[in-house]
């Protein structure tokens, strides 16, 4: 069985990838915002980074365990510390967004816009817009 949340992280990051203002040294995907945090040092600003948050159950469907997975774009405009440009930082969110935002996970369900929040990361800024998609998972699994 395909590991459906490293499927949506790849998928995202396609997506984000696909914009002109972006290409692969400028979005990383991760299990984890440690590991993000490791890899910021090493990344193109820009930069945007998708990270893996968690799952909440929504009860079981007959299936399977329904869930919502949660995931986080990290935006960081700049690479100056706590120098983030808030206009850039507001346009590089609302690309991410429209190509994010009425499309389908690799498993069919839409991605649901949940919030942006700035995120202070000790020495510089970030953005995070935060997304859900449904999906099933074996509860023998878990």
């Amino acid at each position: 069985m395909p590991d459906l949340v490293q499927e949506v992280l790849s998928d995202i990051k396609t997506k984000i990838i696909a914009l002109p203002e972006f290409h692969k040294t400028k979005v990383l995907a991760y299990y984890d915002g440690e590991t993000l945090l490791q890899s910021i040092e090493s990344m193109v600003f820009p930069a945007v980074g998708v990270v893996y948050e968690g799952m909440s159950s929504k009860g079981t469907d007959g299936y399977g365990k329904a869930v919502d997975m949660q995931f986080g774009v990290y935006v960081f405009p700049t690479m100056q510390l706590k120098d983030a440009d808030v206009l850039n930082a507001t346009d590089i969110l609302k690309l991410c967004r429209n190509v994010i935002i009425e499309t389908c996970a690799p498993n069919n369900n839409r991605y649901k816009f949940s919030a942006v929040i700035p995120v202070d990361l000790t020495d510089r800024i970030a953005y995070v817009q935060r997304w859900t998609v449904a999906g099933t998972i074996n509860p023998r699994a878990v």
